[in-house]
């Protein structure tokens, strides 16, 4: 091979070499770009209980929180490849997730039959239950030491969607200071878990429920939009979505 053709070849491998180079880095923005769009897009009706924007046409969920909500063009950037998209039918309306309580979150795993009752299975039982009657987050009153372990567990292995917010009597308890440690703790999960000692019954972070607003935890219900005059049973039995952290954890019926 003659030099010119040795020089030639060299400088079409650098070129080859500088163009995949480049495609490869557009391939990573492009790829880093999708991954900071929203997690999820809710379009159609949506009552959001901010007095400020009562009613919203759309909403945007990344990370767990709400990122935007107003008109469509609000969240259209915020669409990415990766985007799951709800397009509500008629007849559907997305609202605030239910909080229920207080009142005992296993309850809903059904009553203690025989000597004693897996604890771990009634709270996956009363988890199951919650989602599919739209309740997003659960203010629980009667929980032991124990059995916040058994959630924290659940939790990391990501089997439990309920979002938790727990007191806990000290006095009530008699519980010892190692006790008191283990369970004191707040917004455990990405807060999947909240524990309140000695104080009343509403631990809830008012700074993160209570409206689809920018900056809350994206926990939303979708049901029917005929819920006039309906019990609470029947608006519960009409879930079509219950969203937890901008994760669908229960559609039509299936978990």
């Amino acid at each position: 091979m003659t030099r010119t053709r040795l020089l030639r070849a060299l400088a079409l491998v650098a070129a080859t070499l500088a163009i995949m180079a480049a495609l490869g880095a557009l391939a990573f923005f492009w790829v880093r770009a999708q991954r900071s769009r929203a997690d999820l897009i809710i379009r159609g009706r949506i009552l959001t209980f901010d007095t400020s924007m009562p009613e919203a046409q759309a909403l945007a969920a990344r990370g767990g929180r709400i990122i935007a909500v107003g008109f469509d063009d609000d969240v259209d950037d915020h669409q990415g490849w990766w985007t799951r998209v709800i397009d509500l039918e008629d007849g559907l309306v997305a609202t605030r997730g239910f909080i229920v309580g207080p009142g005992d979150f296993l309850a809903l795993g059904g009553a203690a039959s025989g000597n004693a009752v897996d604890v771990r299975q009634r709270i996956q039982a009363a988890d199951r239950a919650a989602s599919a009657r739209g309740v997003t987050s659960f203010r629980v009153l009667d929980a032991t030491p124990d059995a916040v372990e058994d959630m924290k567990r659940l939790i990391d292995a990501g089997t439990l969607k309920t979002r938790l917010w727990i007191t806990l009597q000290r006095a009530t308890l008699a519980m010892p200071p190692e006790d008191v440690e283990r369970i004191a703790m707040k917004g455990y999960g990405d807060h999947r878990l909240s524990v309140l000692l000695d104080g009343g019954d509403d631990v809830l972070d008012r700074d993160l429920v209570g409206t689809l607003s920018v900056g809350k935890l994206a926990d939303i219900t979708v049901l029917s939009a005929e819920m006039a005059g309906r019990t609470a049973e029947q608006i519960q039995q009409s879930v079509a979505y219950t969203i937890v952290g901008g994760e669908v954890v229960y559609e039509s019926g299936v978990r």
